[in-house]
C-alpha cells in the first residue's frame, strides 16, 4: 500500500472511532443506512484483508486497521456495540445488507481464520457481517476451517456473545457447509456443539436458527445420520411441550412451530423405529401456527417445509392428536394451497396440501 494511500486512511480511521459512537443512537444510524455506510465498510474492509495478504510489510497494522473498519461497519450495519457478556446485543433483528448480488466473502473467512485465536471481538464482529449478507458465498476448500472455528466458538466455556455469533455464522453458511466435503471428524464434533448451543440457549431466535441448520443437515446424505444422535429429537420433543414461548413475536412463533414439526418429521423418516411425539396439547397448537406460517410467508426457503408439515399433520389426524373439524386448520391449509397454486409452486407441494385438504373435508373419499 503506498504511503500516500497508508496516511489518508490513517485520518479516516481516527474518525471511525467517534463517528461509530454517535451512529450507536438510532437517530443518526438511519441516515448511515440511505448512504450505504456499512456497504463501504465492508468494502474497505475487504481492501485492508487482501492487502494485508499481499504485503509482508506493515502486515499486523494492516490487520489492526481491517479491525477498526469491521468493528466500526458492525454498529452502523444495526446491532450496536460487542459486548462479550451480553448475548442479547448480538441478536437484535440484523438489518440486511443492501448487496443485491452474491460476491464472494471469503476474505471475511480469511478475517476470522486470522484472529480466531487472538480476538474473540474482531471474530464476533465477522461472524455478524456474514450473518448480514443476503448471499453467502466462497470457496468451498475453507468449509472444513470455518467449520472447526465454529464449534470451538460454541463451545460452553466461550463467552454469550461469541457463541451466539457462531450460531449466526453457522446458519448463514449452513448450505454451503452441508454441500461441502468434509472430514468425518468434524461430523459429530459439528452435531454436538450445535446441540450445546441449544440447550445452554433460552432466546427463541437462537433455536429457530438451530433448527433451520438441522433440516438443511437433513437435505446432506453426509450429515443426516448424525441427526438421531447427540440429543436433538429429545431437545425437539422438550421445546415442543414448552410451546409457546412467552412474549415473543407471533411471526417467530409461527415459524418455531413450522421447523419443530418439519424436524421431527425428518427425523422419524430416518429412524428404524416410531419416536416419540410431542403431547397432544402441543401438536393441537403447533400444527395450526406452523401452517398459519405458510400463509404470512407463502414463498420463499419456508415452502422447503410442505411436504413434511402436510405428512405431519395428516399423521396427526389419524392419531387423532388433533381435530379435522378445527375450522381456523382448515381454512389455513385451503389458504396455502390457493397461494401455492397462484405462485405456479412445484406440482409435488401442491399435490401434498390438495390431498391434506381433501383428506380433512372428504374423509371418506379420500379413503375409498
Amino acid at each position: 500500500m503506498k504511503q500516500e494511500s497508508r496516511e489518508q486512511s490513517a485520518i479516516v480511521l481516527r474518525l471511525l472511532e467517534p463517528l461509530g459512537v454517535v451512529l450507536e443512537l438510532d437517530e443518526y444510524r438511519q441516515i448511515a443506512k440511505d448512504c450505504r455506510v456499512a456497504e463501504w465498510g465492508l468494502e474497505v474492509c475487504k481492501t485492508f484483508v487482501r492487502t494485508a495478504g499481499q504485503n509482508q510489510d506493515d502486515q499486523d497494522a494492516i490487520w489492526n486497521e481491517a479491525r477498526i473498519v469491521l468493528h466500526f461497519t458492525v454498529i452502523v450495519a444495526g446491532d450496536g456495540p460487542i459486548n462479550q457478556r451480553d448475548a442479547r446485543l448480538t441478536w437484535q433483528g440484523p438489518s440486511r445488507l443492501s448487496i443485491q448480488e452474491p460476491t464472494d466473502c471469503g476474505w471475511l473467512i480469511d478475517y476470522i481464520m486470522h484472529y480466531h485465536n487472538s480476538d474473540h471481538i474482531a471474530v464476533i464482529d465477522a461472524m455478524i457481517a456474514l450473518s448480514k449478507l443476503p448471499h453467502v458465498k466462497f470457496n468451498p476448500s475453507r468449509t472444513p476451517a470455518m467449520v472447526e472455528v465454529i464449534v470451538s466458538s460454541l463451545a460452553s466455556e466461550q463467552p454469550p456473545a461469541l457463541r451466539g455469533a457462531a450460531l449466526r455464522a453457522a446458519h448463514a453458511c449452513r448450505n454451503i457447509i452441508f454441500g461441502s466435503y468434509m472430514p468425518t471428524h468434524l461430523f459429530p464434533k459439528f452435531s454436538a456443539a450445535l446441540h450445546s448451543a441449544l440447550t445452554e440457549s433460552d432466546s427463541p431466535r437462537q433455536h429457530l436458527f438451530y433448527l433451520q441448520i438441522l433440516y438443511s443437515c437433513a437435505k446432506s446424505e453426509a450429515w443426516r445420520a448424525h441427526i438421531l444422535g447427540h440429543g436433538h429429537h429429545s431437545s425437539h420433543l422438550h421445546i415442543a411441550n414448552a410451546f409457546p414461548y412467552p412474549n415473543i413475536d407471533p411471526l417467530l412463533s409461527e415459524h418455531l412451530a413450522l421447523y419443530i414439526i418439519a424436524n421431527l418429521q425428518v427425523m422419524q423418516g430416518l429412524s428404524d423405529r416410531p419416536l416419540d411425539l410431542p403431547d397432544a396439547h402441543s401438536c393441537r397448537m403447533l400444527v395450526p401456527k406452523a401452517w398459519h406460517s405458510l400463509v404470512v410467508r407463502p414463498t420463499g426457503y419456508l415452502k422447503e417445509t410442505i411436504e413434511h408439515l402436510s405428512a405431519f399433520t395428516r399423521d396427526r389426524l389419524d392419531e387423532r392428536m388433533i381435530l379435522g373439524t378445527d375450522s381456523e386448520l382448515i381454512s389455513y391449509i385451503g389458504q396455502t394451497l390457493g397461494q401455492l397454486r397462484l405462485s405456479g409452486s412445484d406440482i409435488r407441494l401442491i399435490s401434498a396440501v390438495d390431498q391434506l385438504l381433501q383428506y380433512i373435508t372428504n374423509p371418506q373419499d379420500s379413503n375409498s
